[in-house]
């Protein structure tokens, strides 16, 4: 390959790359979404996993995690915090000790509640500023 192609490409790689510009807007999503949600002392991955386990109601860890498309891990360590702060509630499943079902607490439902009036104005926000042509806007490039 040209070195000289080779250099190009990869300097303009993260202008052109979607995966790229896919992974940024996540993350500058996520920030607005966490800074709208700060007075809950929720961000906005544990308003998210609240709101999926209110409307679900009992689940199991795993089909929780293929629901959310997240590693058993990682959703683990995510029902722990929730756990933790008294938001979600984790039971052995009746017929294998293995299985955990996961639920929202009350506590999580008074918290998911305060926060869902956060999340209306800033998802109403998003919506109408979160259009293509003004993605470049709040830095993100790449689409």
């Amino acid at each position: 390959m040209n070195n000289d192609r080779y250099e190009e490409e990869l300097r303009s790689l993260p202008d052109a790359c979607a995966s790229f510009a896919a992974r940024r807007l996540a993350r500058v999503l996520s920030s607005i979404y966490d800074k709208a949600l700060l007075p809950t002392r929720l961000n906005s991955a544990q308003f998210s996993l609240l709101a999926v386990l209110r409307r679900c109601g009992d689940v199991q860890l795993v089909q929780l995690a293929n629901l959310l498309d997240l590693e058993r891990t990682t959703l683990t360590r995510n029902i722990a915090v929730l756990q933790k702060d008294g938001l979600a509630r984790v039971v052995k499943g009746s017929g294998d000790a293995r299985t955990r079902i996961i639920s929202i607490t009350p506590s999580g439902e008074q918290r998911l509640a305060l926060a869902l009036p956060l999340w209306r104005t800033i998802q109403a926000e998003v919506d109408a500023e979160l259009v293509i042509g003004k993605l470049s806007e709040i830095g993100v490039t790449g689409m």
